[in-house]
């Protein structure tokens, strides 16, 4: 092969291997702008939902605040205890439902803001431990979790001195939690029921009443209510298939597709269906209507998924506030 052919037959392979390369870099150049854009499409998705949960929060207060204008009872048979209808907004699905927080125990009940301890909230905590099969003297390491003092509350009880003696170690809050999540760190709940027990329990930022229309039947057994009666109280049904839509001082009966829960109207009918004395510790504590309230507001799109969860405080005149959001499934 004469030098000039070989010349040109190495051009050849160079120009090959340069049109090779080039295309691989185009490629990978258009693989990493598809990828780009994508993930910008996601942000921008993320936070179109974010602010289209935001919206369904701004609905729910509005729903909350009606209520309180409208009456002073809250139950389960009330619109804003339906969960939203879901609807779609430019491709978002939207799905919310609102959660009465005083139908759950408010573990910062136990301890007033002078460090004496509630005893009807004592006994119900105490009940509620039993049902769950944990230890029911840890109650005395959540009481020195929550009070100021560092002397330990019995032979359970637990400050500083046990928790810096753990192998990973911290100190006691000496104060209210801020979530119930918070509750695990406390010495005698590191334990499987602990999921169990914490669907029943919420740490509220100041202290509040048990809601007796919302409460489930473990918060009866722990008011005093035989677990039979219990469940039947709070399960409570209308007697027909209608329910009772409270406005302005009237009643209106209104059709309903589902049965609704009818609420007390007094801490004291419940109590007496509860086969239960008012009075004393019994009725100390309870209420049938609430303040505190949780959003959960789902938003879903392609490839994005929002949860936002919304913890909303009414006060007597139906002002609403958000006390603070969280993202993600609880």
């Amino acid at each position: 092969m004469s030098p000039i052919r070989r010349q040109h037959g190495v051009a050849l392979i160079t120009a090959l291997l340069v049109v090779a390369l080039a295309s691989t870099a185009a490629a990978y150049m258009v693989h990493q702008d598809q990828l780009s854009i994508r993930r910008a499409a996601n942000v921008l998705n993320a936070v179109q939902a974010y602010q289209y949960a935001l919206g369904a929060e701004i609905l729910a207060m509005s729903l909350l605040h009606e209520d309180r204008k409208d009456n002073a009872v809250d139950g389960l048979d009330e619109d804003w205890a339906q969960p939203l209808p879901p609807f779609e907004v430019d491709g978002f699905l939207i799905l919310g439902r609102i959660e009465d927080l005083q139908g759950r125990f408010n573990i910062n009940d136990l301890v007033n803001d002078n460090d004496t301890q509630n005893a009807w909230a004592l006994d119900r905590f105490r009940a509620l431990l039993v049902q769950f099969d944990i230890n029911p003297n840890a109650l005395n390491a959540v009481i020195d979790w929550l009070d100021r003092n560092i002397e330990p509350s019995g032979p359970y009880g637990a400050e500083d001195d046990y928790y810096l003696g753990l192998d990973t170690p911290y100190r006691a809050a000496n104060g209210p939690m801020q979530d119930i999540s918070e509750l695990r760190l406390v010495r005698g709940f590191d334990v499987p029921q602990f999921d169990a027990l914490a669907a029943h329990l919420v740490a509220l930022p100041r202290q509040t009443a048990l809601n007796v229309n919302t409460a489930g039947p473990e918060l009866w057994i722990a008011i005093g209510a035989r677990p039979d009666i219990a469940e039947q109280v709070a399960r409570r049904r209308p007697p027909a298939a209608e329910s009772r839509r409270r406005r302005r001082g009237r009643t209106q009966a209104v059709p309903v597709a589902d049965p609704r829960s009818e609420p007390f109207p007094t801490v004291e009918k419940a109590l007496q269906e509860a086969g239960l004395t008012p009075g004393g510790n019994t009725a100390a504590g309870l209420s049938v209507n609430s303040d505190f309230f949780l959003l959960r507001a789902e938003v879903l799109a392609d490839h994005t998924r929002v949860v936002l969860n919304s913890v909303l405080e009414r006060d007597n005149q139906g002002m609403m506030r958000v006390v603070y959001r969280t993202l993600g499934d609880l």
